[in-house]
């Protein structure tokens, strides 16, 4: 039983890593579902900043059903990762539905990063809704 109302954990896939992710709303869990990605990308680098979060990028995102919205919203995240070299700590979201979103992402500078995510999957993705609130398993391609 998870003792916290939102949070994120890893578990080994081969050759993957497989990110479970939980929250009471499904904006929240977008949230969540970034913060794990930046945790795969660089340890602890959300928990601990290395630096003030000066780095932004904006954008939106438009998608068939709210599980594809997750694994597309994450995708951009992954992408502007490596475009802006940055670790994106936060998520402000302009707009929000199941389907389509607008996100400002905030993070800082990063050398590089600890692991390399090719990708965010579709294989195995879907959230699910329980008594709880939301839960989400994705496999990011390593």
């Amino acid at each position: 039983m998870r003792s916290a109302t939102a949070g994120f954990s890893l578990h080994p896939h081969t050759a993957d890593i497989r990110l479970q992710v939980w929250a009471p709303t499904l904006q929240e869990l977008f949230c969540v579902a970034a913060q794990g990605l930046a945790e795969v990308l660089v340890p602890e680098g959300c928990r601990r900043p290395a630096a003030p979060l000066r780095r932004w990028y904006r954008f939106a995102v438009h998608s068939p059903d709210e599980t594809a919205l997750l694994v597309d919203f994450l995708s951009m995240v992954l992408l502007a990762s490596y475009l802006r070299r940055a670790l994106f700590c936060r998520v402000r979201f302009l707009e929000f539905t199941p389907t389509s979103l607008q996100a400002r992402l905030m993070g800082y500078s990063v050398e590089g990063f600890q692991q390399d995510v090719k990708a965010v999957t579709y294989h195995e993705a879907q959230i699910r809704l329980s008594e709880q609130g939301y839960e989400a398993w994705l496999v990011l391609d390593v």
